[in-house]
């Protein structure tokens, strides 16, 4: 257990000499017309309500800020890389800023948890491609907004997907509110919103027997305390149960494709390079090694280059809220390290 702790100290203090190094945001001249345009046009298409737009300072900063990122898109764009970024949603926000999007907790001793026979056991047989999304076992994109929320879909997405497996039935939207909200009630200071564990959550559904669909309890993006009649509302899961969870070995590419072809898979990755991504094979060189995951995301398939992943984001994000992950570089960002799946069974 030492050693996860001073690897999470070691990975958060590289992580923060990043956040640091791209948050210089140089002084611009606001009337610098060959951004103003841009600026302007992504005011009207992002900021709708310009909440954070009400004096010349935010104003100022704001168009700092988005003129170093543009740069940082136009930039990418002109080297022949596998994939291609643009302006969105992030674009007046710092690094920093951007990590409040992400939401993964410091490591606890359930991430200690070692391979099973089962994991091992599946690499026998491993399809060439597989993808979740043809089968019907893939619910819409969602957005998790400003909430650090991010490991709530990574406990729901893979629950979806295990009961439209068991059932043969296309995926039902289940509950992240109920997650976000119950799953740390018992640590009265903890909020949902400053990160959790996709662990925490199956623990939780495995203990209560219970989630919503997210029709019954939508998604809010903040930390209501848990809602002392959730067990009134119809349950989501009814007929279905949590009975363990299984981890892919770590760093393990080709038990985490196999895992894949069977599950849909809660991973975690080193989140700085995606903000921007828009669409083609995502592939950075730059990921810390290892890797300073940051934001849980949804394993839902693999091709024979790339890894096919779920973000919460919303559908405006990449390529209509999914990524291809480059597969040509080790558990890239981290994406075969901490990856997990829950075991559920039919309640008979």
């Amino acid at each position: 257990m030492k050693f996860a702790v001073v690897l999470v100290v070691v990975m958060a203090i590289v992580a923060g000499h990043r956040l640091d190094e791209e948050d210089e945001v140089p002084d611009v001249d606001i009337r610098k017309t060959d951004v103003r345009k841009e600026f302007a046009s992504f005011v009207r298409k992002f900021r709708k309500s310009r909440g954070n737009l009400r004096s010349n300072a935010d104003v100022k900063k704001r168009y700092q800020i988005f003129a170093k990122n543009i740069q940082t898109v136009k930039n990418h764009n002109k080297e022949r890389s596998s994939f291609r970024m643009e302006v969105n949603d992030f674009a007046d926000k710092t690094l920093r800023e951007r990590q409040q999007f992400t939401g993964l907790a410091n490591m606890t001793s359930v991430h200690k948890r070692s391979s099973t026979a089962r994991s091992l056991a599946l690499r026998d047989t491993i399809p060439d491609a597989y993808d979740h999304r043809d089968e019907g076992h893939v619910t819409g994109v969602d957005d998790q907004g400003n909430c650090g929320s991010c490991w709530t879909y990574s406990v729901v997405y893979p629950l979806e997907a295990a009961v439209s497996i068991l059932s043969g039935k296309a995926a039902v939207e289940l509950s992240q509110q109920e997650v976000l909200s119950c799953a740390y009630e018992d640590e009265e200071e903890r909020n949902g919103c400053n990160g959790g564990w996709y662990m925490d959550g199956w623990n939780y559904v495995k203990e209560h027997g219970h989630l919503a669909t997210a029709a019954d309890e939508p998604y809010l993006g903040i930390d209501m305390h848990c809602d002392p009649d959730i067990n009134d509302k119809p349950n989501g899961f009814a007929g279905y149960k949590v009975v363990d969870w299984e981890r892919v070995p770590k760093g393990d590419d080709q038990a985490l494709a196999a895992s894949s072809s069977k599950n849909v898979v809660a991973v975690a990755v080193e989140s700085i390079g995606l903000f921007f991504y828009s669409s083609g094979l995502f592939l950075d060189e730059y990921c810390e090694t290892p890797a300073a995951v940051d934001h849980a995301v949804t394993l839902v398939g693999y091709s024979t280059d790339a890894w096919i992943v779920k973000n919460s984001w919303g559908e405006s994000w990449g390529e209509k809220g999914f990524v291809r992950m480059a597969r040509s570089l080790p558990s890239h960002c981290g994406i075969a390290d901490y990856a997990y799946y829950p075991l559920v069974e039919k309640d008979e």
